[in-house]
């Protein structure tokens, strides 16, 4: 493992293709230790991912016409041409190429696993170990979402993400992310049953006094706003990064501030994407019922 100086971490904090939080939570987290593994979704955590979401929902549209014109072959074109565009757009730039040189940077391995055709997940680690659990946890995904297919539920996004229904899955998953025991067993009691974990975490902060500190790591559902296991994480978390280098304590500070704010905003945030992917549906329609 690579010993990181004062210059090197200075370094990437100046790197302005990764986001702050990414470097932090996702990168150094890691490197020291404190997470088994980290995820992050692609593009959408790179600092360009909404352009370059735009970008590849151009450079499909055509295919996508072939559907409403009842082309058989077409969803198959489809898949094949997003893969195509995912490639050019967001592999070829330079934030994916800087996030894959960081890990190496580092010293951290790395996997990519595809979420949608034009979603990927990137896994961070540094124990070989972490590799394995990994692997039989994207079998088994890919496994419940087969089986999803076939006989849907009515649960809306959980039929695009039936793992995280399956408690076993969801716990594995949160031990991998280094997420506190009592926080992962609720989330995945609560998303089982088909709750609003988000809606709960909410509410939570409506009602009790929070330990920002809990909140340690961003869309991290703590099992209470202030949860000792996750502020004890959160402070373990500020005192590595602020022996690795001076900067890193405020930033850190801040980072939390802004997870638990996060919190507070996403039910309204996850209104508004459902809102926002309605009304692009409605415009594909629209615009296929004219030609």
């Amino acid at each position: 493992m690579k010993r990181l100086d004062e210059g090197d971490v200075e370094e990437l904090l100046e790197d302005d293709r990764l986001r702050l939080g990414v470097k932090l939570e996702d990168y150094l987290l890691v490197y020291l230790g404190v997470r088994p593994c980290s995820q992050i979704t692609i593009p959408a955590e790179l600092p360009s991912g909404g352009e370059m979401g735009r970008i590849i929902d151009e450079r499909i549209y055509p295919t996508l016409l072939r559907i409403r014109r009842g082309d058989r072959g077409a969803i198959r074109d489809v898949k094949r041409a997003m893969r195509r565009a995912y490639s050019e757009v967001v592999e070829a730039s330079e934030e994916y190429k800087a996030h894959i040189g960081w890990a190496e940077r580092l010293g951290l391995r790395w996997r990519v696993d595809e979420v949608r055709p034009t979603v990927r997940e990137l896994y961070l680690y540094r124990e070989r170990g972490v590799e394995k659990r990994l692997r039989r946890l994207m079998d088994r995904r890919k496994r419940l979402r087969r089986e999803a297919l076939k006989r849907p539920r009515g649960l809306g996004i959980y039929l695009a993400y039936p793992e995280e229904l399956e408690a076993d899955w969801v716990v594995e998953m949160g031990r991998l992310l280094g997420y506190p025991k009592c926080c992962v067993e609720r989330y995945a009691r609560e998303r089982s049953m088909g709750l609003e974990v988000e809606e709960r975490a909410h509410r939570q902060l409506e009602e009790a006094e929070a330990d920002a500190m809990a909140y340690f790591v961003s869309y991290f559902f703590p099992c209470s706003p202030s949860c000792p296991e996750a502020v004890s994480m959160g402070r373990r978390c500020l005192r590595l990064l602020e022996e690795l280098h001076p900067r890193l304590g405020e930033l850190y500070r801040g980072r939390v501030e802004e997870n638990l704010n996060l919190v507070r905003r996403l039910p309204n945030l996850i209104r508004e994407h459902r809102a926002e992917a309605e009304r692009r549906l409605s415009l594909w329609r629209s615009r296929t019922r004219q030609l």
